[in-house]
C-alpha cells in the first residue's frame, strides 16, 4: 500500500482584506484661542499596521502639516481653501504606536476644528487611489466626482465649512463618522465608505448653516488579502 501526498489549494476570500474603522474617531474639543499648532490626544492608541486618516480642518489655516508622537510619517494627500476655509487630508501607515497628533499650521494662527480616524485593512504602501474636491456656499454641500482605479477602496470625505454648524444627510452608501464645531468659526465632518467595484461616486452633504465650504474625497485602496495556502493531504492507494 502506498501513500500519496494531495496537495491542495486553499484561496482565500475576498482578494482584499476588509476595510474596518478601528477606533471611534477622535475630535478634541476645540480651543477658543488660535494656535499654530494643536496637540491632540487620541481616543486610543494607534495599532501597528493600520493607517491614520488626519483632517487638519480650520479657519485661517496656511498649509498644515500632521504628525504624531510615534514619528509616523504622514503624507498631505490632498489641501484646498475656499477663503478662510482651509481643509487637508493626510494620511500615514502605522509602524510604531502613538497616543497624540499634532496638527501645525504652516502661517498664521488658526481655528482648529480637526477629526483623526485610524482604519485596518488599508494598503500600507502608496494607498491612494484618487482624490476630487468642490468648493462652494450654501446648506449643500458636494465633494466633485470621485473615480476609482482600484476595486476595493476606503472612500474619505472631509468637510470645512465657515462658521458652526452641524451635518446630516450623507449620500447614500456613507455613514458621517464625526462632527468637530469651533462655534462662530469653523465646522468640519468626515464620513466613509467601503466600495468593492470600481466607479464614479459623488459624494454629498447637508448643512444646517449656509456658508463657504471645502470638500476633500479620498479613495485609499485595501490592502491584498493574504497569499492562498497549500495543505498536503495524505492519499492511501
Amino acid at each position: 500500500m502506498k501513500t500519496l501526498l494531495l496537495s491542495i489549494l486553499i484561496f482565500s476570500i475576498p482578494l482584499s482584506e476588509a476595510i474596518t474603522l478601528a477606533h471611534t474617531p477622535t475630535q478634541p474639543t476645540p480651543p477658543t484661542s488660535t494656535s499654530t499648532s494643536l496637540l491632540i490626544t487620541l481616543n486610543n492608541t494607534t495599532t501597528i499596521g493600520n493607517t491614520v486618516i488626519a483632517m487638519c480642518d480650520s479657519y485661517n489655516l496656511n498649509n498644515p502639516v500632521a504628525s504624531d508622537s510615534g514619528s509616523n510619517s504622514y503624507t498631505t494627500d490632498k489641501d484646498i481653501n475656499n477663503g478662510p476655509a482651509e481643509n487637508t487630508i493626510a494620511s500615514a501607515h502605522i509602524g510604531t504606536t502613538s497616543t497624540t497628533n499634532t496638527c501645525t499650521s504652516g502661517g498664521s494662527s488658526p481655528y482648529w476644528a480637526p477629526i483623526i480616524a485610524e482604519y485596518s485593512g488599508v494598503l500600507a504602501s502608496s494607498p491612494l487611489d484618487t482624490t476630487s474636491s468642490a468648493t462652494g456656499s450654501g446648506t449643500a454641500i458636494t465633494c466633485g466626482t470621485l473615480t476609482t482605479t482600484n476595486a476595493n477602496d476606503l472612500l474619505i470625505v472631509t468637510v470645512q465649512l465657515v462658521g458652526g454648524a452641524t451635518f446630516s444627510s450623507p449620500s447614500s452608501g456613507f455613514t458621517i463618522e464625526s462632527q468637530a464645531t469651533q462655534p462662530g468659526y469653523t465646522a468640519s465632518m468626515m464620513m466613509d465608505s467601503v466600495v468593492s467595484s470600481t466607479g464614479s461616486y459623488s459624494p454629498s452633504v447637508t448643512s444646517n448653516t449656509s456658508s463657504s465650504w471645502v470638500c476633500i474625497a479620498a479613495a485609499y485602496k485595501a490592502a491584498a488579502a493574504p497569499p492562498a495556502s497549500t495543505n498536503m493531504m495524505p492519499m492511501v492507494q
